[in-house]
């Protein structure tokens, strides 16, 4: 986790920066996001359970150990029913491992399987309906950009030096225009950037105007300073999971805005790229610290998780000739496994085998009472 520097004076955009910069006007700096609201029939520690596999080293191999049927069948319908669905891909995956897993702890019945499976269903007829939206806005967003680069030539084409309004008016109406598609960025940004670079050098003016950005950007890059100094939470949230995660969403976006930005003048530059990096800094060694005490957490977690499987470990090799000792049996393991999910998570670098052997105990018991009772 590194702050995103601004480019060296004097660099010529690059490809790259030209997708950079279509990323950076794919979302409207006006309009303030809104707030996340969780539905009732969607338990938090279940939903936070899936923050943290998402922000894990590997979470396409962990599920929600904790989640019933019920729960998957309600992810599924808040994910198919929000308006920016495309968001939860990654969640959808993991229902599905979870529903996976579990088909091997429970028997569901026909009608349990069927309305999952319609869930599932719902929400990728859902998905691919918006993908394709999204496709279509972004081949309306070319077209429009194209437009404006013909307007921007004819400009061009009169070489008079008085039309910078005109100008300026297209480099707005292009600020406003989201992302395109990506086979299509790279052409567009520099026949427009060809083209600015035309007016502005054939003109004399470029260095003038450049000077006016400059200061404009000066003044827009000490107001983003003020925004990522106040970032590091207020004491009674500094331990919270759920604020660091909305300030590390509210620093992404800062620095897209940050890279957004263009130069400052000279004389300012060391001062104000200072100035950035310290608030960034002084964020993050914030973090350091609550993730260190979140790391303290999770070995006391290991803890308890080896304790669980040490009582865990005697019904891999439980054996019964009668129904009533197995279902005994089961009600133990199960206030066993119960425990296991209240235990919370541990280290990464111990959670899989931790999991793989949790996993294996309750396995090979569970076979070997389906064994028995067929």
């Amino acid at each position: 986790e590194t702050s995103e520097m601004p480019t060296a004076e004097g660099e010529v955009p690059t490809a790259k920066g030209a997708v950079e910069e279509e990323t950076v006007q794919a979302a409207s700096p006006e309009e303030a996001p809104k707030p996340f609201v969780l539905p009732e029939s969607i338990p938090q520690d279940l939903w936070d359970r899936m923050e943290e596999i998402l922000a894990s080293e590997n979470p396409s191999q962990q599920i929600l150990s904790s989640a019933n049927l019920g729960n998957l069948m309600d992810l599924l319908t808040f994910f198919t029913e929000d308006a920016q669905i495309l968001k939860h891909t990654a969640r959808f995956g993991i229902v599905k491992r979870t529903y996976d897993a579990l088909k091997y702890q429970e028997t569901f019945t026909e009608e349990q399987t069927q309305a999952y499976q319609e869930k599932l269903q719902a929400f990728n007829k859902r998905r691919v309906e918006a993908q394709k939206a999204v496709e279509s806005q972004k081949r309306q967003n070319a077209e429009a950009k194209i437009e404006l680069i013909a307007q921007l030539q004819a400009i061009v084409d009169t070489e008079d030096p008085l039309k910078i309004k005109e100008v300026r008016g297209v480099q707005d109406a292009w600020k406003e225009i989201g992302q395109v598609p990506r086979d299509k960025v790279d052409e567009i940004y520099k026949q427009y950037r060809t083209l600015l670079d035309i007016f502005y050098n054939r003109r004399g003016m470029h260095f003038e105007m450049l000077e006016y950005d400059r200061r404009i950007n000066l003044a827009e890059k000490e107001r983003l300073i003020k925004e990522a100094q106040g970032l590091v939470p207020p004491e009674e949230l500094i331990e919270d999971v759920d604020t660091w995660k909305a300030r590390m969403d509210l620093l992404s976006e800062l620095q897209q805005q940050w890279k957004a930005v263009g130069h400052v003048p000279r004389d300012d530059m060391d001062r104000i790229n200072n100035s950035y990096r310290e608030a960034i800094d002084k964020f993050f060694e914030a973090r350091q610290v609550f993730r260190e005490k979140q790391d303290t957490n999770r070995e006391a977690n290991a803890t308890i998780k080896e304790e669980i499987l040490a009582k865990m470990a005697p019904f891999s090799e439980f054996t019964a000739e009668r129904p009533k000792a197995w279902n005994e049996a089961t009600r133990e393991l199960q206030a066993l496994q119960e425990a296991w999910k209240n235990s919370g998570q541990a280290p990464q670098a111990v959670n899989n085998d931790l999991w793989n052997r949790y996993r294996a105990i309750c396995d090979a018991f569970f076979g070997k009472k389906a064994a028995f009772f067929k």
